[in-house]
């Protein structure tokens, strides 16, 4: 049994060692956290600008095909709700944004979650908005690109 156990160390010490597997997304290393905080928070601020300045098209430009919004109401796929957000420009005011408290999650390489604290000035129908929402977005990143894949925004608790 020693015996054994000896000549497999020997052996696992002098096999030539084999090269690691190639990473997903080629020889690309991986990036920092405060890099792909930074690289996320500007892409979920497009949605946020998009609203402000009465641009929905990013609700449909910036969310894979596939992709979907779940909110207080449930889960809604990324058509719906950019028609939604675009029969929103008319009635919806927003004066101000802002996004605290965000944190970055590495789900690959070529793969992260970001959640933030949104706190938002606007009005819809003449009716504020919740002022404060969670949030939290799912992005690949395709073709160079940060795409998201899934976004989520439920009222703080007061």
């Amino acid at each position: 049994m020693i015996a054994t156990a000896l000549l497999v160390v020997l052996v696992s010490a002098t096999a030539p060692k084999r090269p690691a597997p190639a990473r997903p997304g080629g020889d690309r290393p991986p990036r920092t956290a405060s890099g792909l905080l930074q690289e996320l928070m500007a892409a979920e601020r497009q949605f946020w600008d998009g609203w402000q300045t009465r641009h929905p098209d990013v609700f449909r430009t910036a969310v894979r095909p596939d992709g979907f919004f779940f909110g207080a109401y449930g889960f809604a796929p990324r058509d719906s709700v950019a028609n939604e957000m675009a029969a929103a420009v008319d009635r919806c005011v927003v004066r101000g944004y802002r996004l605290d408290g965000a944190r970055a999650i590495p789900l690959g390489t070529d793969a992260g979650m970001l959640t933030y604290v949104a706190h938002q000035d606007a009005t819809c129908g003449g009716q504020p908005v919740e002022p404060v929402m969670n949030g939290v977005s799912v992005y690949v990143r395709q073709h160079g690109r940060w795409i998201n894949v899934m976004r989520a925004e439920v009222p703080a608790p007061h």
